[in-house]
């Protein structure tokens, strides 16, 4: 640590230095930023879709105010990984114009002290000026950041405004709180149409505005607020739990009345209103000609429903998987879904919780790759009042026990530490939760879901994986295929291109685009193609024949490449190898292992993938 500057340092830089020096992070040592490819970031920013809508326009309003200073505004998630940006940055080299883009992580474990990665582990507004910076390679940055919470207080992601360390100090403050406050309004605002929503301020005039304060409500319980909400009512967020109306010592708000007093017990008195959000029926048109309506955009989204999933990704196959998973869950039975990025994990997972038995219990999906290290504990199993610096007054359940008579979603279940996978076998044995840092341990009922693209039971073997907790886990698995393993995948970008709205455009694929689109190894598999489905029919204008010429110059691809498995449309022919593999030994094999196609292939001695290959050219 450079020892001269200390003294002047604030307190949020000197915290953020002795983490990067504990945290081992070299300070000459500055890694280099890799970029990522197109079909990359579109995997990555499906996985954030939620937070890059409701973010949308705050980025586009500072992107328009700080033009002037050619400043950069970015959005990052809570892992610190930039996922979208607004300016040009021109003040940088081409290195530090490359270290901005995309797919960077921003960590302090990854660059030291940064505005991205101090806000996040301080979870406040964080400005880094010039030699602030843990690295010296970053002293001609300003960067001023700070954290959008969720409805819960969890960190959703960060807000950057990064420009030439001659601007003034202070310039971007004013701005990123206001753009902040406003995002989290309205992320409160477009929460889901059986939540009730109370608001309330001091002023009449400030409801409706992101300054007022807001409670989501599931009858009584509070289930959301937003920071607004948390101070005035002068609470933490362990209100979430609580009754709204012992909040408040004036009688209960009447549903959709007009605004009347609340009061609170120190006496404090808001205007407010309870409201229920209005859901838009679909009705009939009642003019002659009637209008299509407006189609959903692809619907390979996290929060999934059988109507809303597209027919094509849930064929017969997929759909019998699911049929066995649910009656696997309704036993409380483990479940295991594998398959590479992509290919619909966690679709399946909300799925099998919308048709079991648990489907009006809590559905809690913790992905294990994108929490940092350093939280993961406290973030699945919770913490006791004081466990660690900067823990809530008022500890915290954990994920864990939020999943309580539900289904817990252990996402990429595959790159959890080995420390970490011995206090999850310990809950899983003893099915209650310990708090870090001691409290009272609590009982817990849930059914584990768990997907992973990863081979469980060669990290098994490799001694990464435990094998005790892969047997609790693995009482039943689900394998999707990945998309260059359908043969049906004409049929899939067809019906991808309705839903996303082209007949409405009157909008067409032609031969060859279409050819060139099965020709591609889709890395990201389904929810690559969706994306790019959606992008192109965003893009088009109305009556546009797409061609070839049309698509990203990566997808023109005008032969089928040797690495591709399967044709665009399907085939007779047998593969030259294993030609013993016959349809009838196939089916027997998948019966005889209730339709489980890694068991399947261990037993007709192929690797899954091969069986897959077949499958796909006997239309299995």
């Amino acid at each position: 640590m450079r020892q001269t500057a200390v003294n002047n340092l604030p307190d949020t830089i000197l915290r953020s230095w002795h983490r990067c020096t504990d945290l081992g992070v070299i300070e000459d040592q500055i890694p280099y930023a890799e970029p990522l490819t197109h079909a990359e970031l579109l995997v990555l920013r499906e996985a954030s879709g939620e937070l890059l809508s409701i973010v949308e326009p705050e980025l586009d309003f500072l992107g328009e105010m700080f033009h002037g200073t050619d400043s950069v505004v970015l959005l990052a998630n809570p892992n610190g990984m930039i996922l979208d940006a607004r300016g040009a940055g021109g003040f940088l080299d081409k290195a530090g114009q490359v270290a901005l883009k995309s797919g960077v992580v921003w960590s302090e474990s990854a660059r030291g002290t940064n505005a991205i990665g101090t806000a996040i582990a301080e979870s406040a507004l964080v400005e880094v000026w010039g030699d602030e910076h843990y690295h010296r390679q970053h002293a001609n940055l300003c960067c001023t950041a700070a954290p959008i919470l969720n409805h819960q207080g969890r960190i959703a992601g960060v807000i950057d405004i990064s420009g030439d360390v001659r601007l003034p100090r202070g310039y971007a403050q004013g701005a990123l709180s206001r753009a902040i406050r406003e995002t989290e309004h309205r992320w409160l605002m477009q929460s889901p149409g059986q939540l009730q929503r109370l608001r309330f301020h001091e002023k009449s005039n400030h409801l409706g505005s992101f300054r007022e304060g807001v409670l989501l409500l599931d009858g009584e319980i509070v289930v959301g607020a937003n920071r607004e909400a948390v101070r005035w009512l002068g609470a933490s967020w362990s209100l979430i739990g609580e009754r709204w109306t012992n909040l408040f010592k004036s009688p209960p708000l009447k549903l959709g009345a007009d605004e009347a007093l609340l009061v609170t017990h120190n006496g404090i008195v808001f205007r407010g209103l309870l409201e229920q959000p209005t859901r838009v029926a679909k009705q009939p048109q009642a003019d002659s000609t009637p209008r299509q309506p407006a189609q959903a955009a692809p619907s390979l989204v996290a929060h999934a429903s059988l109507s809303s999933v597209s027919s094509a990704w849930l064929d017969p196959m997929t759909r019998l998987q699911l049929d066995q998973a649910v009656r696997a869950v309704d036993a409380e039975l483990s479940v295991i879904i594998q398959g590479e990025t992509g290919t619909g994990k966690e679709v399946m997972a909300r799925l099998i919780h919308e048709q079991c038995q648990r489907k009006n219990k809590p559905f809690v999906a913790i992905n294990c790759a994108a929490l940092p290290e350093g939280l993961i504990e406290s973030e699945l199993f919770g913490y006791a009042e004081g466990a660690f610096t900067g823990a809530r007054k008022s500890g915290s359940i954990g994920r864990v026990f939020e999943a309580d008579g539900g289904i817990l979603f252990l996402d990429e279940i595959g790159d959890m530490s080995l420390t970490l996978q011995t206090r999850l076998l310990r809950v899983l044995q003893d099915r209650a939760v310990q708090p870090l840092g001691g409290g009272k341990s609590r009982t817990v009922n849930f059914v584990v879901l768990s997907a992973t693209h990863r081979d469980l039971a060669a990290m098994v073997s490799a001694g990464s994986f435990r094998a005790d907790l892969y047997y609790r886990l693995h009482f039943h698995q689900i394998d999707l295929p990945p998309l260059r393993h359908r043969n049906d995948k004409a049929a899939f970008i067809d019906a991808l291109w309705q839903e996303a709205g082209a007949t409405r455009r009157q909008l067409s694929l032609s031969d060859a685009a279409r050819q060139a689109l099965c020709n591609y190894d889709w890395p990201g598999n389904f929810r690559q193609l969706a994306h790019l489905v959606k992008t192109l029919v965003a893009l088009a204008e109305t009556g546009q024949t797409i061609d070839i010429n049309n698509l990203p110059s990566e997808y023109r691809i005008t032969h089928k490449p040797v690495s591709v498995d399967t044709p665009c449309q399907p085939t007779e022919s047998i593969p030259p190898h294993n030609q013993d593999l016959s349809p009838e030994r196939i089916k027997q094999a998948l019966e005889q292992t209730h339709y489980k196609v890694a068991a399947a292939a261990r037993r007709l001695g192929v690797h899954r993938s091969t069986l897959y290959r077949y499958m796909a050219t006997y239309n299995l």
